[in-house]
């Protein structure tokens, strides 16, 4: 009769012992991202600047067309900065919403960019 309480114990004891061991893994989870596109219609090579989401700008060349990633908040709006690599030519801001796309143009000699 002991011989078979102590079974007992020993089974409960293994089975507690291994049931931790086959636990379910929490899921770790990824930071989420936005993202922005950007369409150079320009004849100049260009440097985008999301602010307040990244901290280095993004080399755009003309004729081109990016997507931008960048870690997600609870704004869904960004101003993206975009500067001219030609110190003759001018920069320009434009606000768009998370997932537009801003284009930069030429207008008389000048820059212009606007969300779609």
């Amino acid at each position: 009769m002991i011989k078979k309480i102590r079974l007992a114990v020993l089974c409960a004891f293994v089975a507690v012992s291994l049931g931790g061991c086959f636990e379910e893994e929490e899921e770790v989870k990824a930071p989420k991202n936005d993202h922005i596109i950007v369409r150079n219609e320009t004849a100049v090579d260009l440097n985008i600047l999301v602010k307040t989401r990244l901290k280095d700008d993004f080399a755009l060349a003309f004729g081109k067309t990016e997507q931008i990633d960048f870690p997600a908040t609870s704004s869904k709006f960004v101003q993206v900065v975009i500067k001219s690599t030609d110190p003759d030519w001018n920069d320009c801001v434009a606000n768009a919403k998370v997932g537009q796309t801003v284009i930069a143009f030429q207008a008389h000699q000048l820059i212009e960019c606007r969300a779609e």
